[in-house]
C-alpha cells in the first residue's frame, strides 16, 4: 500500500481490503466488465447505484451506512456522479 493510499483510505476500500479481495474480483461478483467503477467509488469519483451499495454491504458483511458514511461528508460542490 502506497504512502497515498494510506492517506486517502475510504470505509469503501478498507472493507475489500480486509476481505482480501482484489477489484477485479469485486467486478466480477457485481457482473461488471473491469475494475473502473470499483476504482471510482473507491475515489469518491463515483457513488454506486443501490443495488450495487447493498451487494457491495453484503459482499463486504459491513452495514452500507458505514461503507458509505463517507457520502454524508460531501461537500455540495461535488463533482462526484452515481453510477
Amino acid at each position: 500500500m502506497s504512502y497515498y493510499d494510506q492517506i486517502i483510505d475510504t470505509p469503501l476500500r478498507a472493507a475489500r481490503i480486509a476481505k482480501q479481495l482484489s477489484q477485479l474480483q469485486v467486478a466480477a461478483h457485481l457482473h461488471l466488465k473491469n475494475n473502473t467503477m470499483i476504482s471510482r467509488w473507491e475515489k469518491q469519483h463515483a457513488y454506486p447505484c443501490l443495488e450495487h451499495a447493498l451487494r457491495l454491504s453484503s459482499l463486504y458483511e459491513v452495514p452500507a451506512e458505514i461503507l458509505f458514511s463517507y457520502i454524508l461528508r460531501v461537500p455540495d460542490n461535488t463533482s462526484a456522479t452515481i453510477e
